[in-house]
């Protein structure tokens, strides 16, 4: 899991976010207080935030444009080494290429965003 390992010297993640984040990679079932991962799906709250279908990564707020939801995915972006982030700026979640710096308007429903990333 040298991805994890090399997120883990570079950036501090939550330890809860790391161990969700290791379990998903690796296809294991984890409850980590309010987080878990059946090994192919990510849930906070019991809302599927992200999960895997054919080589894609999908990702999803579910809603709640919280630091939380964002922590959790941010830590799962940084950890498979994707060129996106979120951020909230105005109380707007945003999709922000890390190369390029384009900002993406997060739509707050329940609307989700595909990032594709090899798996």
């Amino acid at each position: 899991m040298q991805h994890l390992k090399n997120y883990i010297r570079t950036k501090k993640m939550r330890k809860v976010t790391e161990q969700i984040t290791e379990a998903f990679l690796n296809g294991r079932k984890l409850t980590v207080g309010n987080s878990m991962t059946d090994g192919n799906s990510i849930f906070l709250h019991g809302n599927k935030i992200a999960w895997r279908d054919e080589g894609e990564l999908y990702i999803s707020m579910c809603g709640w444009g919280t630091p939380t939801t964002r922590e959790r995915l941010n830590g799962l972006l940084r950890t498979i080494n994707a060129d996106v982030r979120i951020h909230q700026r105005n109380y707007e979640q945003l999709l922000v290429n890390d190369k390029t710096k384009v900002q993406i308007p997060m739509i707050q429903s329940n609307a989700n965003v595909i990032v594709r990333v090899e798996v």
